[in-house]
This record gives C-alpha cells, sequence and structure tokens, in this order.
C-alpha cells in the first residue's frame, strides 16, 4: 500500500508522551524541541500563584528531557563498587561493592557526549518510560557523565553506544508527588549563578568590609526564589535563616559594627560552599554511585 504509516517505534513515542503528560503536575508545560538533535521535549516548571489559586506562574526554569520508550522496563541488582568521592579524587574503589537494584539502558555515546558539552547547570534527564506499567524512570544525564562514565569508563567516548544503569527507585508512579527530584533539578541553573554571585561578594568583602557593602549585597540576594521554595536542600533553608537574621542585626543595629562585619563574613563564607556542596555531594543524587546510594 501506498498510503501513510506509523512504524511501532512512533506509536512507543507517542505513547510515552502520553505518559508523561498524564503524570506530570498539571501546572507544568511540556514544549516540543524540533528539530530533534539529542533533546527531544523541554518541561518548563510553573506553581500556583500564592495570591490567586486560579493561575499559574512560570518559575523561570526548564528542563530538558531526552525520552525513550521500553514495553516494559526489566530491573536487575548491579554491584556498585565503594569508592571515594570522585569530585576530589581519581576513581579509587575502597573495596567491596554495594547492591541496587537498577535499570539497564543502551544509549548513543554521541548522544551523551552532546549532554557532556552542555556542562552540569542546565539538567538534561532522561525519561525512561515502560509503557505496559506506565512507569517513568529518570536519571540526569550531565551527572551520569561527569560521575560514573568519565571517572569509571574512560574509553566510553570510543563506543558507539553506552549501557547506562537507571536506580530502579528512580521511578514516577503517579501524578505530582513523586516529582520532587525535579523540582529541584529545576533550580539547578539558579544555583549556579547564585553561588558564582555568593563567591564574588565573599571576595569582595574580605578585601573592604561595611555595613554599607553588606546591605547593598542583602539587597540584592534576598529576593532569589531559591531561598523559599518547598522542595530545596536543607542547607539553603539554613543559609536563607542566616541572612534573615543578619538583615535584622544590621535594621536594629543591636550589634557593634564589628561583629556584624564577623557574622557577614561568617554568613558569605556558609553561601559560598553551596557550591561546594553541590559538586562535592548534591549531585550525585539519585545516581548509581556508592554516594549516590547513601543520600537517599
Amino acid at each position: 500500500m501506498s498510503t501513510k504509516k506509523r512504524t511501532e517505534q512512533q506509536i512507543a513515542e507517542n505513547q510515552s508522551f502520553a505518559i508523561i503528560g498524564r503524570l506530570i503536575p498539571r501546572e507544568w508545560v511540556i514544549h516540543d524541541y524540533a528539530p530533534d538533535y539529542g533533546i527531544d521535549a523541554i518541561i518548563e516548571i510553573f506553581s500556583r500563584d500564592p495570591s490567586n489559586a486560579a493561575v499559574c506562574v512560570s518559575l523561570g526554569e526548564v528542563l530538558f528531557l531526552q525520552v525513550k520508550a521500553t514495553r516494559r522496563a526489566t530491573t536487575a541488582i548491579r554491584a556498585v563498587p565503594n569508592r571515594y568521592n570522585v569530585a576530589k579524587r581519581p576513581f579509587t574503589e575502597l573495596g567491596g561493592s554495594t547492591d541496587l537494584e537498577v535499570v539497564a539502558y543502551s544509549m548513543d555515546a554521541r548522544l551523551l557526549e552532546t549532554v557532556q558539552t552542555m556542562g552540569p547547570a542546565q539538567p538534561v534527564l532522561l525519561l525512561l518510560v515502560s509503557l505496559e506499567d506506565e512507569t517513568i524512570y529518570f536519571l540526569c544525564l550531565n551527572d551520569y557523565v561527569d560521575k560514573v562514565l568519565v571517572p569509571e569508563h574512560r574509553d566510553w567516548l570510543n563506543q558507539d553506544t553506552v549501557t547506562i544503569h537507571i536506580p530502579a527507585r528512580n521511578r514516577i508512579l503517579r501524578q505530582g508527588e513523586d516529582f520532587e527530584p525535579f523540582e529541584i533539578y529545576s533550580q539547578r541553573a539558579k544555583l549556579y549563578a547564585a553561588v558564582n554571585v555568593f563567591s564574588f561578594q565573599l571576595h569582595e568583602l574580605e578585601r573592604s568590609p561595611s555595613i554599607e557593602m553588606i546591605q547593598h549585597f542583602l539587597d540584592g540576594i534576598m529576593h532569589y526564589d531559591v531561598w523559599t521554595r518547598r522542595i530545596t536542600f536543607n542547607a539553603i533553608h539554613e543559609s536563607y535563616r542566616m541572612l534573615n537574621e543578619l538583615k535584622s542585626h544590621i535594621e536594629s543595629r543591636d550589634c557593634a559594627e564589628e561583629i556584624i562585619v564577623r557574622n557577614a563574613l561568617l554568613t558569605w563564607g556558609v553561601l559560598a560552599n553551596l557550591g561546594r556542596m553541590m559538586e562535592d555531594i548534591w549531585r550525585e543524587n539519585y545516581l548509581p554511585t556508592y554516594l549516590g546510594i547513601g543520600l537517599i
């Protein structure tokens, strides 16, 4: 027949996007990304307007998606080597291993190379959709490349395909409540930008601290929405508490200037350390690694 035809691959792709559309929070929007050179779609993050629950507002955050479909994902047990943190030293095993339930999937090495060139600030999430049970398995490909492929498989760029391993607990089963990791990933670009500002400000405070400079810096960063997000890291909330405490001391002038300056240097030291925590620990969240297993 000469009529138009649909392949099984096209049918599976449409099914996978339909499942994703049903499961993601109703406030969020999926945008097509065409032509497709490795990014299949973008999720734009929205939130309910606190002053009008009938309206959703954009948070200025997006997630890049690479969407794959499989008839039914199967899991297996993989021995994850106990190792030193690869952010601090080359891959070195500590001896022994930890068993982890994973889903294995083969990916184009050139696609992963493209993800690597994008850097870690803008997450690219693999969504592997298991069609029969309508389950989504997710993995941050940027982090997987940097924390698993590069340190553990040095020849991966010489391969046509790479088998990646998604922790089985990285699964989405129902709408809304299972998408908390996505909300954390969506804030990453803002956090990378923020810690760059914090490091600059700390340097300036160490050179010539003053109450005027501290107040100016506070005015610039207190409006960041990462401070008050419901879902984020505890260290972010603690940093915001310290900023508010410092702001209160400045406004009330209930402390000597030298004490306020000393507290400001301490506070900005904590803020600048958020960037180190991101690279040292947070990027291993939801990865099939020794440190990642301990974080969840």
